[in-house]
């Protein structure tokens, strides 16, 4: 009986460098107003598993909205989210064999209210599950200064399976 090779094979690689290239060539709207940007990827397995996120917003007083979007690069988009308040737990996007190869698109707007002590650093942890593993992704630096000013938060991950 012949051995089963380790690693990576060539199908396996073609797909992976495909799947960074489509990734690599995703373009993030820019916004007018201060803003942080996710881009990543997500491993998703061969599975029916439903794939979700977590989106907690862990700032005293900041009231936020976010709208999401899974994105074929066919030009097919499904709204998953519009304008929900508030953090978000456990939110379906998919199941693994359906977003292979799909963009989730969240965006966010966070603003500082009369209750939120400011200066203030943003604080949101962003998680997904039920792919491959369990994923956080860290929040790149943002700062309220002011009562009433706003952060978009824009994440864009990239689903593949090798």
């Amino acid at each position: 009986m012949a051995k089963k090779k380790k690693g990576i094979t060539k199908a396996n690689k073609t797909k992976l460098v495909k799947s960074v290239t489509a990734l690599k060539d995703f373009v993030t709207k820019d916004s007018s107003l201060g803003g942080v940007t996710i881009t990543n990827l997500y491993q998703v397995n061969n599975s029916a598993n439903q794939v979700t996120f977590d989106l907690d917003f862990r700032n005293f007083g900041v009231s936020a909205v976010t709208k999401a979007e899974l994105h074929d690069v066919n030009g097919t988009d499904v709204q998953l989210l519009n304008d929900v308040p508030g953090s978000l737990s456990n939110i379906p996007v998919g199941s693994n064999t359906l977003i292979d190869g799909k963009f989730l698109n969240i965006k966010s707007i966070v603003t500082a209210s009369s209750q939120t002590p400011v200066p203030q650093n943003l604080n949101v942890s962003f998680s997904i599950d039920g792919g491959a593993t369990t994923q956080a992704y860290p929040m790149p630096p943002a700062a309220f200064n002011n009562t009433g000013d706003s952060i978009v938060i824009d994440i864009s991950i990239f689903f593949f399976h090798i």
